[in-house]
């Protein structure tokens, strides 16, 4: 018998193995460190990395026909908007994805006249200033609403609000708005 190893065996050498466990401990961290920051980046928005809002809203946004000028279909065109017009789409609802449009000032959603009620991550349109919500069939306000604290004009003339009691915290943060349309 040889003390010579044949090719299916292999010798490690100790200083060998230590290494090889000094690399793969370093790329542990090193993964560990990406995913991390992934975390860390995301921790704002209350989404995983990618957990599909991006085309959820998309997909949404061609059931509705909405053009891509109205929706931008890159990802960081959409993000970096900050005025949309969805007005006249015959929407009856906005999916929750909207929310991540964090940077938008001005939206306009009159004339869809199917629209009742808004998902509450309107409320994380933090930077809106005008919100057109005129000529709809909204009945309530999600209370997350109170939440847009930069809004300058809100218009809710032609909706079905006035039917039902807002609660009082909306009531106060309608007080707040320097322009409101009932």
């Amino acid at each position: 018998m040889s003390d010579k190893p044949n090719n299916s065996q292999q010798i490690i050498k100790p200083d060998e193995q230590g290494v090889a466990l000094h690399r793969s401990k370093k790329l542990l961290a090193l993964t560990d460190k990406i995913l991390h920051k992934k975390l860390v980046i995301n921790a704002g928005t209350d989404l995983a990395v990618g957990d599909g809002w991006f085309e959820r809203l998309i997909a949404w946004a061609d059931e509705n026909d909405i053009s891509e000028e109205q929706l931008p279909r890159d990802k960081e065109k959409l993000l970096a908007l900050t005025e949309l017009d969805l007005s006249y789409n015959d929407l009856s609802e906005l999916p929750a994805e909207i929310g991540q449009l964090s940077k938008l000032q001005e939206f306009d959603l009159s004339f869809n006249y199917y629209l009742r009620k808004l998902p509450a991550e309107i409320g994380r349109l933090r930077e809106l200033r005008k919100l057109n919500l005129g000529i709809n069939f909204l009945s309530e306000l999600p209370a997350e609403i109170a939440q847009l604290r930069k809004l300058q004009e809100l218009d809710l003339s032609e909706n079905t609000l006035a039917l039902v009691k807002l609660s009082s915290e909306i009531e106060g943060f309608l007080a707040s708005i320097p322009t409101v349309y009932r």
